[in-house]
C-alpha cells in the first residue's frame, strides 16, 4: 500500500526500494499528512502541500494558514499542528530549512512585508524549537522576496507569503 500525500504521490523506483532514511521520511510524510487532516478544516487545506522532492520532504504552507492578517503571533488553533511538526522533526533528527517567500505586489511596502515576515519566521522557529527540545539537527531560515507583476497580483487567490519547510535526514 502506498502512502497518500497531500499534493502528490510517491514516485516509483527510488523511494520504494531504498532502505535507510527513506523509510523514516515515508513515516514523516504519513504523519504530517494525518496532522494536516486533523488540525486544518477542509477548506483550509487548500494551498497546504506535502511533497517528496527527492532531497527530502517539502511542506508548503500559506502564511495565512498559520497567522492572522498583519500578525506575527501563531494562531492558537495552529499550535497543535506545529507541535506535531516539531516532535516529528526531533524524533527523526531531521535537518530543517525554513524558507519564507514573500510575494510583493506592485506598490507593496517591501520594508513592512519583510519585517512581518521576519517576525513570523522567528515565531515559527520558536514554536518548533519548543516542541523539539531534544532536537540537535541543523536549522536554517531564509527570507526571499518575489516581486509580482501587475497581472499576477490581480489574480484572485494570490498568496502574499508562503512558508516552505524542507526536511532532510
Amino acid at each position: 500500500m502506498k502512502p497518500k500525500l497531500v499534493g502528490t504521490s510517491w514516485p516509483q523506483g527510488q523511494r520504494d526500494s531504498d532502505p535507510g532514511p527513506f523509510e523514516s521520511l515515508r513515516a514523516v510524510v504519513e504523519f504530517l499528512a494525518h496532522s494536516v487532516a486533523k488540525w486544518f478544516m477542509q477548506h483550509e487545506r487548500d494551498g497546504v502541500k506535502i511533497l517528496d522532492d527527492r532531497r527530502g520532504v517539502l511542506v508548503r504552507l500559506p502564511a495565512e494558514r498559520l497567522f492572522a492578517p498583519a500578525s506575527a503571533t501563531v494562531r492558537p488553533d495552529r499550535m497543535a499542528f506545529l507541535e506535531d511538526f516539531g516532535r516529528v522533526v526531533a524524533e527523526h533528527n531531521l535537518e530543517l530549512d525554513l524558507r519564507l517567500e514573500i510575494r510583493l505586489t506592485p506598490g507593496g511596502d517591501l520594508a513592512e512585508e519583510h519585517e512581518i515576515g521576519s517576525r513570523r519566521s522567528t515565531a515559527l522557529t520558536r514554536v518548533i524549537r519548543m516542541a523539539a527540545s531534544e532536537w540537535r539537527a541543523r536549522l536554517q531560515t531564509t527570507i526571499q522576496v518575489v516581486e509580482l507583476g501587475a497581472e499576477e497580483a490581480e489574480k484572485d487567490g494570490v498568496t502574499r507569503s508562503v512558508f516552505e519547510f524542507r526536511l532532510a535526514p
